[in-house]
């Protein structure tokens, strides 16, 4: 059995050099993710969403804001979080994009030379914090996570006349996140 001990400023140097280096940034593709289909997708949910884009697939990014902060305590931790959610049109990126984009936009690679902007349809800044909880037990590392004290904010939306007709509680975002699988 190995027994590891890290203080916090040691985590906190390593979760900011993660975070100025872009790896807490993560591109989503889903086929739920679409304005149009013929069983459950995201145009499903929010006719509207189709009838503004027409048919399309969307592509989310998160990424962070700032680098987040850690606080550790017995047997938990506490993450304060600031991050963005945009979310694209794929087909308004493969109009501006001289690379081909397919299901998945990972690529950290920047060409300056050639810049492309990127305008999302939605831009959305979450902020708040969140609690760990990771245990290992027979040679598996389980964690949980459960959010506090968050928020998010719409900074910027090209779509007019969303419905409020789907509210979303947690039963519904565990059923999402795990149909975004």
């Amino acid at each position: 059995m190995m027994e590891l001990f890290i203080d916090e400023p040691t985590l906190q140097e390593v979760v900011s050099a993660a975070h100025f280096s872009d790896q807490f940034k993560a591109n989503i593709t889903s086929p739920f993710l679409k304005t149009d289909c013929e069983m459950l997708c995201l145009g499903t949910l929010f006719p509207e969403l189709g009838a503004e884009l027409g048919p399309t697939s969307l592509i989310v990014e998160v990424k962070t804001l700032a680098s987040p902060i850690i606080r550790l305590f017995e047997k938990r931790a506490f993450v304060f979080l600031n991050a963005s959610v945009e979310i694209f049109d794929l087909n308004i990126l493969k109009k501006n994009s001289t690379n081909r984009v397919e299901n998945d936009i990972i690529d950290n690679n920047v060409d300056i030379t050639n810049p492309v902007l990127l305008d999302p349809v939605i831009s959305i800044e979450v902020s708040g914090e969140a609690e760990l909880f990771l245990i290992i037990e027979n040679r598996k590392l389980e964690g949980k996570l459960r959010l506090r004290n968050t928020k998010a904010i719409v900074l910027e939306s090209k779509l007019s006349d969303m419905s409020q007709k789907v509210s979303i509680c947690p039963e519904g975002i565990k059923f999402l996140c795990k149909f975004l699988k």
